[in-house]
């Protein structure tokens, strides 16, 4: 449940499989985990050398190191107030910084790439060309292509 200054706002969900897609737009929620001693052993703790996405460079490692996966409840868990440092789009810049230097680590390059490719020409003014709408659209098909694991 996401909250903001003491509100529910709505429920967020997660997969149900996880992705590559899904793991370079988005995270799993710490705050909702439940991961066993075992894990951690195997792994390692979340490296705090990341100030703001240790979880996701957890969960990034284990996915991508150890294909390790997850067990969806498809139930609420957790309250996560969105007043916290990583819900600030002030924070936004620093996230992406520290979320691409995991991507580059762990995620195939090509993946990261094109995605970032695609995210670039998208956020761009110059999507309105048709050109580069064309160029856009091939792009995300090919990593759609790719993503099909």
């Amino acid at each position: 449940m996401l909250m903001k200054e003491g509100q529910e706002l709505r429920p967020k969900t997660f997969p149900g499989k996880l992705t590559d897609y899904f793991l370079l737009t988005d995270n799993l929620a710490h705050q909702s985990q439940f991961i066993s001693a075992a894990l951690f052993n195997k792994i390692g703790f979340y490296d705090v050398g990341y100030k703001i996405v240790s979880d996701y460079h957890f969960f990034i490692k284990a996915y991508y190191m150890y294909q390790i996966t997850y067990r969806h409840l498809n139930f609420i868990t957790t309250a996560y107030n969105l007043d916290g440092l990583s819900a600030k789009p002030e924070s936004v810049k620093a996230i992406n910084k520290e979320r691409h230097r995991i991507q580059k680590k762990y995620m195939p390059e090509f993946l990261v790439f094109m995605y970032y490719v695609y995210a670039i020409l998208l956020d761009s003014g110059i999507y309105n060309n048709r050109a580069v709408k064309s160029f856009v659209i091939f792009i995300r098909n090919l990593i759609f292509k790719f993503l099909k694991r």
